[in-house]
């Protein structure tokens, strides 16, 4: 029997879909550079109805786990930049800093997304 790829968890993640029928969009608008919408979800799956805020507060959790990739995107940048120019203050903080504003958009989502497929299972119950 063919896997389909598409209820994929990898795929569900990376599209963000919702993680419960993996078909629904997470996010009303794709391009997370519009940043006047960028935290902008709709309140339940219009596939499946699952809820996207199953309670208030839900999303607290997903600023840990934005520390940490920002923490990941970071330290890997920091030590390369260590590594071809050596320690010199103004650059290294003005390519961490740059680094961070570019990245800020998807890790902001990537984080939502990582926090709602760890609460809510594929399949789960949960309207």
């Amino acid at each position: 029997m063919k896997k389909d790829k598409k209820n994929s968890l990898a795929f569900g993640m990376f599209k963000m879909k919702c993680p419960n029928c993996r078909k629904g969009d997470l996010f009303e608008t794709k391009n997370p550079w519009i940043l006047s919408k960028l935290d902008s979800m709709p309140p339940r799956c219009p596939v499946c109805n699952q809820s996207y805020f199953p309670e208030v507060g839900f999303y607290y959790g997903a600023m840990y786990i934005s520390y940490m990739v920002s923490i990941a995107v970071e330290v890997p940048i920091f030590f390369l930049m260590l590594l071809f120019f050596g320690f010199q203050l103004v650059p290294m903080v003005v390519t961490l800093c740059t680094s961070l504003i570019l990245f800020f958009p998807y890790i902001y989502r990537y984080s939502r997304v990582l926090w709602i497929y760890v609460t809510i299972p594929y399949g789960g119950i949960e309207k």
